[in-house]
């Protein structure tokens, strides 16, 4: 007999729409949920997440993606630009994928951003991802300026329940 079930279903906690901007994500526990914790994108601006938990995120399948095999979910993603954005004062943990990650492929930039004192832990494929893209060919890039990691604790990247979820060692690596 059991007193309760959780499940996490394949969608995004807090879904944050293209172009949106001036948002506030404060005193939350985001949890439970088999895609993102909070997924912000393109190009969204004035964003701040603090002292917000977010825990026991990602490990859903992307079905529009890589003939829906790629398993995914970051705790905090900020996805093909951001601006003006500060993550801080949050307990990120048990997370499928990386706890925070700004990524994406095309031409955009992602400028005065700031990741502080931050406790970042148990997560399956880095605490922090950085992700810049190039494609010479199509002549797609994006860069970064002002970007600030500072006094984040993070522990137990790598292990965790997405801990053996996909081999990165030729694109990536965990700083101990």
């Amino acid at each position: 007999e059991y007193k309760s079930i959780e499940i996490g279903t394949n969608k995004k906690i807090i879904n944050i729409p293209s172009g949106a901007s001036d948002i506030t994500i404060e005193n939350l526990s985001l949890k439970y949920s088999g895609a993102h914790g909070i997924y912000a994108v393109n190009n969204t601006s004035d964003i701040t997440v603090k002292n917000c938990e977010i825990s026991y995120v990602g490990g859903s399948y992307i079905t529009d993606y890589d003939e829906g095999t790629t398993r995914y979910g970051n705790g905090i993603e900020f996805w093909k630009g951001c601006e003006n954005i500060l993550v801080e004062n949050n307990w990120i943990h048990n997370i499928y994928d990386s706890g925070i990650t700004h990524q994406g492929s095309g031409t955009y930039t992602v400028n005065n951003v700031a990741f502080r004192n931050n406790l970042i832990e148990y997560c399956g494929l880095a605490s922090i991802e950085y992700w810049l893209w190039y494609d010479e060919a199509a002549g797609e890039y994006n860069s970064a300026e002002n970007v600030t990691y500072a006094n984040n604790i993070m522990r137990y990247a790598g292990y965790g329940f997405g801990g053996d979820q996909r081999d990165n060692r030729e694109s990536s690596a965990h700083i101990y």
